[in-house]
């Protein structure tokens, strides 16, 4: 599954992020044989699929009803306070979004915007 995800390292990768990698690496050097055989051989090996299964479908459903929406002018709506940490509750939106979320909102009223805030391609030379 991480083999499938294309994960590359970044100029911002946290420790978790650098340890994923690491894994992905260390587990995409044996062969796809191996897991044939492990999955052959191994009594559990379809109930961890069917757990691994049910993993994934309860992120999706909480990703979609919990989600955290941002709204144009940066601030965060959420669906269930109860359900999100006060900590979270408490944080303020940073300043990328609030400059990506105007960005948008002018683009919406038709102006004429190149925004730098956020997923804009930085591989440009500069002379």
């Amino acid at each position: 599954i991480l083999s499938k995800l294309g994960l590359k390292s970044t100029p911002i990768n946290t420790k978790g992020f650098e340890s994923l990698l690491k894994l992905v690496e260390t587990t995409c050097k044996d062969s796809f044989d191996l897991y044939q055989g492990l999955y052959k051989h191994n009594l559990h090996s379809k109930q961890q699929l069917k757990l691994l299964r049910t993993a994934f479908d309860e992120i999706e459903r909480d990703l979609t009803t919990k989600g955290i929406e941002v709204r144009g002018n940066g601030e965060f709506k959420v669906p269930s306070q109860t359900d999100v940490n006060p900590n979270v509750m408490r944080m303020k939106p940073s300043a990328t979004i609030q400059i990506h979320a105007l960005a948008t909102a002018l683009k919406e009223k038709g102006e004429e915007v190149i925004s730098l805030a956020v997923g804009e391609p930085n591989d440009t030379k500069c002379p």
